[in-house]
């Protein structure tokens, strides 16, 4: 993922009061929000998510909560949708630090079970949550 860079004289005006660089075709924190906001499952509290985006960044890098983050919703997929927390929970809590299975909470699937049977049988088991065969989100807007 290329990041906009800041201007050699230091943060512009654009990044200043986040860690890091805005990620690539953001122009603010706020743009990176709505990114971030498109492909979020559970669509409620978006004042509530805003906010806690902008403190969350002045925390982490784009990349530090973009990655975890996509991670997380893919594991989400075929969660009902009110097991799902909030947007501003998921980041008032620091989620993106937890370890990378924390967003599993379905029950095992057939694929799951199958994945099982083949570690069984001398193959590697994935780790719990690490979607098979799922496309990546694409972070650019």
């Amino acid at each position: 993922m290329t990041l906009l860079s800041e201007q050699a004289d230091g943060p512009s005006k654009r990044t200043a009061g986040v860690k890091g660089e805005l990620a690539e075709g953001c122009a603010s924190a706020a743009d990176e929000f709505e990114l971030a906001w498109q492909h979020y499952p559970r669509k409620v509290g978006k004042g509530a998510a805003r906010t806690a985006w902008a403190k969350a960044r002045r925390k982490a890098t784009f990349a530090e909560i973009a990655q975890p983050l996509g991670l997380w919703i893919r594991a989400q997929r075929g969660t009902p949708i009110d097991k799902t927390p909030h947007f501003a929970t998921w980041l008032n809590q620091e989620r993106w630090l937890d370890e990378p299975g924390h967003g599993v909470n379905r029950v095992q699937t057939t694929g799951d079970r199958l994945d099982g049977l083949g570690a069984a049988n001398g193959g590697a088991l994935p780790h719990p949550g690490t979607p098979r065969n799922l496309p990546e989100i694409e972070w650019r807007p």
